[in-house]
């Protein structure tokens, strides 16, 4: 442990999809069917402190740009990376050691191998999306009317009535 402690440190995983071209021979034109369109995962993470300003200024958290590591690669090669990006930032002098990311598994794996005892927060976009999905599971289960249309439901009578 070298150098003053951290307040607080931040680790952010994410992956999101982007298009790719299948590899193709030379001789294959570009617009043919041999020329198709497929999907990779890049990941995406990076390695940040909040930064107060002054008293009733918001926390400066943003990264620089060069603190932002994506690659298209395997989950343990990208754990490697962000995982060193972390030492070089004070993971071991954090007081408090975060990771925030979506509700991916292999995110989640790598947070309990690499960064044990960590406060675990799935980022706000994503637990409204898996909470708007519960609970619209949760209300057809339980309200077999409420996957009909507005109409259908006044026709049983379990519409609130004007």
């Amino acid at each position: 442990m070298s150098g003053p402690p951290i307040p607080l440190l931040y680790v952010e995983m994410d992956g999101t999809g982007v298009p790719v071209v299948a590899a193709r021979p030379k001789a294959v034109p570009a617009k043919s069917k041999a020329n198709r369109r497929v999907r990779a995962e890049v990941k995406l993470g990076c390695v940040f402190h909040p930064n107060a300003s002054g008293p009733g200024r918001p926390a400066d958290s943003r990264p620089e740009f060069d603190d932002l590591h994506r690659a298209i690669e395997n989950a343990e090669s990208f754990g490697r990376r962000i995982y060193t990006e972390a030492l070089r930032r004070g993971w071991d002098r954090a007081l408090k050691k975060v990771v925030l990311a979506d509700g991916a598994i292999w995110i989640w794996v790598l947070a309990e191998l690499l960064f044990p005892g960590a406060l675990q927060i799935v980022d706000l976009y994503h637990a409204r999306d898996t909470f708007g999905t519960w609970r619209r599971n949760f209300i057809r289960t339980t309200n077999p009317a409420a996957t009909l249309g507005h109409g259908a439901r006044e026709s049983l009578g379990e519409w609130p009535h004007r």
